[in-house]
């Protein structure tokens, strides 16, 4: 079926039905709001009545055939009439004049109204002069969409345009926030490479820094127990060397003459230590001399007995400034005898430089006692132990 008023189809939803006249039309095109429609439906399908039918029952009541009366003249007055095949271009089409009862609070009430003289206008339609009611609500609707289509069109370009600039704001805002989120990235990536590079080598060099510790702590260790092996020996220098001498005896000659006698059981063994050097001088070959050495190799004992070898080195330290004269060696120039504990070959350089940095530093004391290297600066001082290099370091530094 087709709308009587605007001639397009009405579907079951939004039609009403005139109970006079059956003519079916949108409840839009009559006036009646959705809300309104569908709370009234069941009243407007048993009494509602189109205008034309509302207009016809008003003039029999009132007796009168004249043409619908507008009772809100005073709002606007009427256009003057024009033909009826024609609609007046300069008609008031405002929408003061089109009064809708959108909060029509019962069913009754709204019956009522559509039987009131002015229905027509209650309704949402003006009749202007004698003009059909269908030009009336066609002329309405294109005045409205005229004047509805181009505000659309303004305000759907202006949302365009606000949302593409906030759009394009918001991605270049985004594309530099993620600029800078990645620079963060790449920056905290050569960070952690640095930082595991910087690692690695502090595992290496804390592995370095721990075996050079263990080694260093055995070297002392080692060196320890082979002083220890040494405590029954003397080294004994300054001895001229011959050839075909004898060590052994050159010994007990020493020892008698430091006020030590020796039994041949306490000897463990003598000889001496170290590259043969070539004589000072050739022997003359009308004497009998055996030809001696420019710098003698010095002499090893080895005690059977430690008290022994305390008493010779006593002994030595009383009878200061004792020679090789008369103690059996061929013609020579006597030189002073040197007795001293018999040292490792580390501990002989600890004491080497030992010496050294007491000279420079201006330091009294340097001496050795069963094998330990001792140095102090002054009388009634603190005596310093040096059992490495770095001790020396540290002591004298």
């Amino acid at each position: 079926m087709d709308c009587l008023a605007c001639d397009t189809k009405v579907f079951d939803t939004e039609v009403v039905q005139c109970v006079l006249c059956k003519g079916c039309y949108h409840h839009n095109c009559v006036g009646i709001t959705t809300a309104c429609y569908q709370k009234n439906l069941s009243e407007l399908r048993k009494s509602w009545r189109c205008p034309a039918c509302t207009e016809s029952v008003s003039r029999r009541r009132r007796n009168d055939n004249t043409p619908v009366r507008n009772h809100h003249a005073e709002l606007a007055p009427p256009a003057p009439p024009a033909p009826p095949a024609q609609a007046p271009v300069d008609a008031n089409m405002s929408c003061e004049e089109i009064p809708h009862d959108q909060d029509s609070s019962s069913t009754t009430a709204f019956t009522a109204q559509m039987d009131r003289p002015d229905a027509a206008q209650i309704q949402g339609t003006k009749l202007v002069g004698n003009m059909p009611l269908e030009q009336f609500t066609l002329l309405l609707d294109a005045r409205l969409r005229g004047f509805l289509t181009p505000m659309m069109e303004e305000l759907k370009t202006s949302l365009s345009d606000e949302i593409n600039s906030t759009l394009v704001s918001i991605k270049a805002e985004f594309s530099k926030e993620l600029e800078c989120i990645k620079n963060k990235i790449v920056a905290l990536e050569n960070e952690n490479t640095n930082l595991h590079q910087e690692l690695a080598l502090i595992k290496v060099h804390s592995g370095d820094n721990d075996l050079k510790a263990t080694i260093k702590q055995l070297r002392v260790e080692l060196n320890d127990r082979e002083q220890i092996s040494l405590l029954n020996d003397v080294e004994i220098t300054n001895v001229p060397e011959c050839d075909g001498e004898s060590v052994g005896h050159i010994v007990l000659a020493v020892a008698t003459k430091l006020g030590l006698q020796l039994d041949e059981r306490d000897v463990v063994s003598a000889h001496r230590v170290g590259p043969r050097r070539p004589p000072a001088a050739a022997p003359s070959a009308a004497a009998d001399i055996a030809p001696i050495a420019s710098r003698p190799r010095p002499i090893v004992l080895r005690l059977a007995r430690r008290s022994v070898r305390d008493q010779l080195v006593n002994n030595v330290r009383v009878r200061r400034g004792t020679t090789t004269a008369d103690i059996g060696l061929p013609p020579h120039a006597p030189k002073t005898i040197y007795v001293n504990e018999r040292l490792t070959k580390e501990n002989r350089s600890i004491f080497a430089k030992a010496r050294e940095n007491a000279r420079s530093k201006n330091w009294r004391f340097v001496w050795t006692k069963e094998g330990r290297v001792y140095v102090r600066k002054e009388h009634k001082e603190k005596a310093h132990w040096l059992r490495t290099e770095e001790d020396v370091q540290q002591v004298f530094c």
